[in-house]
């Protein structure tokens, strides 16, 4: 038996045209949901022909998931270079927490509040939602693993802070920090305004993960407070 001939080319296939794909289902996805975005709506958009969806992504469901993935792959780099990179040359310094966190905080905000922000934002919630893919795939993608790197951060930058606590610390200020990318919105998103709620986040979690330290050296090994 013959073996299937696998799919030709589209006319003007090419990098160029996959990125614009990309880029159209992105903004449709965003702004229509899943459901409400046809095939033909984006390739007419991205000046392809329908054949290209089948062609690149097999079909409108891999089309979706290459769109989000592409987004999430880079922002979940970004958020654990930050880490990185706030924690190569620290020890247990006085202000190392401040500093992680800090930076932290800046990177993992910024893409979801420059001019695609609102977008990119609308997307991921559409996905929270009603969702297309997997259960837990924007979890396993990119909360779990970045929660784990700020959680291991946490415990380096803080004597005594166990994992358990340092764990959900991270957590916490991940949440916090998901708030904030919202404040883009409305009046809150007022120049000066986000600036004020991410100083106020750093500090509310610097003071947690402290307490949380503080606690956990009062405790003996055998549990008790001393």
């Amino acid at each position: 038996m013959t073996a299937p001939r696998a799919p030709s080319p589209p006319t003007g296939a090419g990098d160029a045209a996959r990125e614009r794909l990309l880029d159209v289902a992105e903004r449709q996805f965003a702004e229509r949901g899943f459901a409400e975005t046809s095939i033909r709506s984006i390739t007419t958009d991205a000046g392809c022909n329908v054949s290209a969806v089948s062609y690149y992504f097999g079909n409108k469901l891999g089309l979706y998931t290459a769109a989000i993935r592409r987004r999430l792959d880079g922002i979940r780099e970004q958020r654990l270079l930050a880490i990185r990179e706030a924690t190569a040359d620290l020890d247990e310094t006085a202000d190392g927490l401040d500093r992680l966190l800090r930076h932290f905080s800046g990177v993992f905000v910024a893409p979801l509040l420059d001019e695609g922000g609102a977008q990119l934002m609308s997307l991921f919630l559409r996905e929270f939602v009603t969702p297309q893919l997997d259960p837990g795939f924007l979890i396993d993608e990119i909360l779990e693993p970045v929660e784990r790197a700020l959680a291991e951060a946490l415990a380096k930058v803080s004597p005594g802070l166990g994992p358990i606590d340092a764990r959900l610390c991270a957590m916490s200020h991940v949440a916090q920090l998901g708030h904030v990318c919202h404040l883009r919105e409305g009046n809150q998103g007022a120049a000066g305004v986000i600036d004020a709620v991410i100083d106020h986040v750093v500090r509310f979690t610097a003071d947690g993960v402290r307490a949380a330290a503080a606690r956990s050296a009062r405790v003996t090994p055998a549990g008790e407070v001393s």
